[in-house]
């Protein structure tokens, strides 16, 4: 178990973390580079996507027509990204887009790695949208009070990272690994 331990800490751990979900399931660079927001996802779903589901301005609550709406947004200087910058990280320079350059990036991504953007991926592949923070390992005699050999603790957005420590487990199978979350605001 203390061999394993080790092991799990060397996979999880990283400069920006000691429990990186990156480092157990990576993130594809121009997913985590990417915008996620209502612009964007406006911009992919009034272009390629079903107009029904635009409710940002260019909606059919506010337009007759796709076609009209269409006009409407590539008239509009609405298009600049939003970017959700991860600890440590600086904040990436992007220039604003024009409407068909925002939406046909959204396609790209969905066409390469079939999501549109760093969030959709997260929640997917990690279970959660942001990685852990406030990373650790309990200490050994600690860890023994609770009946465990070895314990890490973080915390997540919302959710616990089921696939993150599935994939884990899948890496150890001759180990037990156990995932207790609580989410009090739900």
């Amino acid at each position: 178990p203390a061999d394993v331990a080790a092991q799990l800490r060397a996979i999880m751990a990283t400069q920006r973390s000691r429990f990186d979900f990156n480092a157990v399931l990576p993130m594809p660079e121009a997913l985590r580079q990417s915008e996620s927001g209502t612009a964007s996802k406006t911009a992919w779903e009034l272009k390629n996507g079903d107009w029904a589901e635009v409710k940002w301005k260019y909606g059919p609550d506010r337009f007759d027509s796709r076609e009209a709406a269409l006009a409407a947004a590539r008239a509009a200087d609405d298009w600049r990204p939003y970017v959700i910058v991860q600890q440590g990280d600086e904040f990436p320079s992007l220039m604003p887009r024009s409407f068909d350059e925002l939406a046909d990036a959204v396609q790209q991504l969905i066409d390469k790695y079939g999501y549109p953007d760093w969030y959709e991926w997260a929640v997917a592949n990690w279970g959660t949208k942001w990685p852990a923070s406030n990373a650790g390992w309990m200490s050994p005699a600690r860890a023994a009070k609770r009946d465990a050999q070895q314990v890490a603790y973080f915390d997540t957005a919302w959710c616990p990272p089921i696939p993150v420590v599935a994939s884990l487990s899948e890496r150890f199978p001759e180990t037990i690994l156990r995932l207790e979350y609580c989410e009090p605001d739900c």
